[in-house]
């Protein structure tokens, strides 16, 4: 990765192959001096640029001039003398005053600082002075503003500090992950010799993972397995590299923020509380956060229903939500994807329909229905036991008037009135149940 970041300073940033020199021109120029006062570099390549600059600024007279140290921040002067007598901390905390911190390498912050000087109306000249060992910003998001403003960009390289140097290129893993779910990272380790080193990784006061690992000179990538505690929102990731061989612990760390989506949340609305345990205690297991509410302390509006991902009603009857809880619910389900399990049951289904006609129906591919009474029924079989019906056909008349008994309820009433030269009840009329002991 340290020599992709290179490559590209000097394929998008060197636009001409030359020894940089500021020439004269018929328009006016305006030149900025970007010099690298981090840790990486040795003092003594500092002053040497210094000293460059001076004599660079001597022979080509631009017409206006800007100098710009930077660290992980950057500062911009208007005179060498001040560049030269700029003061330096290692980091924020040691900072008593404008210094630069010498902790990281920001190019990306002093070319926008170099943008934001140039003299108006002049031809822009910008000369990197770096020994490209970039750990903060992205240098390559300036490339279309410095392309638009027209900027020609010259680089002096600088050799690093120290050549056994080990550091922390970047942190890869997911931007996103679930509270208390494995998840995979990979913590990026260049090395400009082959050595060993203890790779740490970490959140807050938390050891995530740590491993002696031996390093190829170049890139190495360092694979690590965890996770996170129940906690949502962002949080910091922290890797660092010791390694016996390395003097130069300015670039030994490295920190990334990823989201935390805590346990899936879950709001229980149980419509017997006697019975809430047995599921709410379920749910726990399979790692869910579960709020039990009775019916009534629902709320009523969809803002705070969001900050659960589901809502279960468990045989909840109609008359126990309102209907601006029920209004709540539907924009919960309907607008803000919010997740829903109704679980029927015979409160929830007993009344005039339970949930017909309701907000909570809208939002369900279901409908809901009152059950209907079930309507008795009287039937009266008229039996022909004259003379003309003897022998078989009156055993086939007889089985005939006994079959429909097997399609009525007990509640129906059932009878059998025979007739030759008068009319009889061979069966009185009355439920099936009795009638068909007569039958």
């Amino acid at each position: 990765m340290l020599g992709v970041v290179r490559s590209a300073i000097i394929a998008l940033l060197a636009l001409a192959l030359m020894e940089p020199a500021i020439q004269r021109s018929a328009a006016p120029i305006s030149v900025a001096y970007l010099l690298d006062v981090s840790q990486s570099v040795a003092p003594a390549d500092i002053q040497s640029a210094i000293q460059w600059i001076r004599r660079t600024n001597d022979s080509g007279r631009p017409d206006h001039v800007r100098y710009i140290p930077f660290g992980e921040n950057a500062r911009v002067f208007d005179s060498l003398d001040r560049l030269e007598a700029v003061g330096v901390a290692e980091g924020p905390s040691d900072d008593a005053g404008d210094a630069i911190h010498q902790n990281a390498t920001n190019i990306e912050v002093a070319v926008d600082n170099a943008l934001q000087n140039f003299a108006p109306h002049h031809l822009k000249r910008l000369v990197l002075i770096t020994d490209g060992n970039e750990n903060q910003g992205r240098v390559l998001n300036m490339v279309r503003r410095l392309q638009s403003e027209n900027v020609r960009v010259y680089t002096m390289p600088l050799e690093a500090r120290l050549s056994r140097d080990v550091s922390i290129e970047s942190i890869e893993t997911s931007p996103e992950v679930a509270a208390q779910e494995p998840f995979s990272v990979e913590v990026d380790v260049h090395s400009r010799i082959r050595t060993s080193a203890h790779v740490e990784l970490r959140h807050g006061e938390t050891t995530l993972g740590s491993r002696e690992v031996p390093l190829v000179a170049g890139l190495n990538r360092i694979p690590f397995e965890t996770s996170l505690k129940d906690e949502s929102g962002s949080v910091m990731l922290e890797a660092e590299v010791r390694s016996p061989d390395d003097r130069f612990a300015g670039n030994n760390r490295f920190r990334k923020s990823i989201v935390v989506h805590g346990k899936p949340a879950v709001l229980y609305v149980e419509g017997h509380p006697q019975s809430a345990r047995y599921f709410e205690a379920t749910l726990r297991v399979e790692g869910f956060a579960v709020t039990t509410l009775p019916a009534a302390a629902v709320p009523d509006s969809a803002r705070e229903l969001d900050g659960y991902d589901v809502l279960v009603l468990s045989d909840v009857a109609r008359s126990s939500l309102n209907e601006q809880q029920m209004r709540a619910l539907a924009t919960y389900v309907r607008d803000l994807g919010g997740g829903f399990i109704l679980a029927a049951g015979d409160t929830s289904n007993g009344g005039d329909g339970g949930y017909s006609r309701t907000e909570i129906e809208r939002i369900l591919p279901i409908t809901f229905e009152a059950k209907r009474p079930h309507r008795s029924v009287a039937m009266i079989i008229v039996l022909d036991k004259s003379g003309s019906m003897g022998g078989p056909d009156f055993a086939f008349t007889k089985e005939a008037a006994r079959a429909p008994l097997q399609l009525l309820a007990d509640a129906d009433r059932f009878g059998v009135v025979a007739f030759d030269s008068e009319f009889f009840w061979a069966v009185p009329l009355e439920n099936v149940d009795n009638a068909e002991k007569r039958a």
